[in-house]
């Protein structure tokens, strides 16, 4: 199997673990170090969160926030995955509801081991009702 199609697998990975809530599976997926960061898309989550302790910690909240609203399915769009090495940019769009927000993610793959895990996620959203 080529190096994208392993970063696209480890990225359907990485949508159904978060669909599922199965957070053994979907902390698998990442790099467990202190150079991870990731960038939430949400307004109580301002902050970068950077090394493996907080970023978890925070990935543990927002699994609970979304086990409230446990009915979602996502589907990635747009999909663009750029191949350097062992490093991969994958950028894409999440379906969203409503429809008037557009989700934009960059996740950015690192070779660690034989395995393609997250080392840095960066999540916006942008409300296309003000334009």
């Amino acid at each position: 199997m080529d190096k994208r199609k392993q970063v696209e697998d480890t990225l359907s990975q990485f949508v159904s673990a978060f669909e599922e809530l199965d957070w053994k599976r979907f902390s698998s997926l990442f790099a467990h170090d202190e150079d991870i960061a990731v960038f939430f898309p949400l307004p109580e989550m301002p902050l970068p969160y950077r090394g493996w302790s907080a970023v978890s910690k925070a990935w543990k909240e927002v699994f609970q926030l979304e086990a409230t609203e446990r009915d979602f399915t996502l589907h990635v769009t747009d999909l663009a995955i750029q191949m350097y090495g062992s490093t991969a940019i994958a950028t894409f769009l999440v379906n969203s509801s409503p429809p008037a927000i557009v989700h934009r993610r960059t996740l950015v793959f690192a070779k660690e081991e034989g395995q393609w895990v997250i080392v840095h996620l960066h999540g916006s959203n942008y409300d296309m009702q003000g334009i």
